[in-house]
């Protein structure tokens, strides 16, 4: 159990999830349509509060970078083979402004 100066975060990959959702309603599923029960499913015991890892808007030179170094290029490829310039959504930490944007590419 949590202390309230010790709280639980749960990191949750927002890309990941909100895609999963989506393939599963067969529709995108955006932040403001996830489904209650969605959000209970996701949220192990225990935990205060879900950060939203990839949220924010993400920047083009990041992204830029990632698709350009052959080391993130060689991994995401190993991960998938079938990756397309378009399915890289670059860092989610390297952000452009505090801005949600889904699928979080740079804007």
């Amino acid at each position: 159990m949590s202390r309230p100066d010790q709280p639980v975060i749960y990191e949750l990959n927002t890309a990941v999830w909100l895609g999963e959702l989506s393939r599963a309603a067969g529709r995108e599923v955006t932040l403001g349509d996830v489904p209650s029960s969605a959000w209970h499913d996701v949220t192990p015991a225990g935990v205060d509060a879900v950060w939203l890892m990839g949220v924010w808007e993400r920047s083009v030179p990041g992204l830029a970078m990632a698709n350009a170094h052959p080391g993130p290029r060689a991994s995401f490829h190993e991960a998938l083979p079938d990756l397309r310039p378009e399915d890289v959504a670059g860092s989610p930490y390297c952000v452009r402004r505090y801005a949600v944007a889904w699928p979080g590419r740079a804007s």
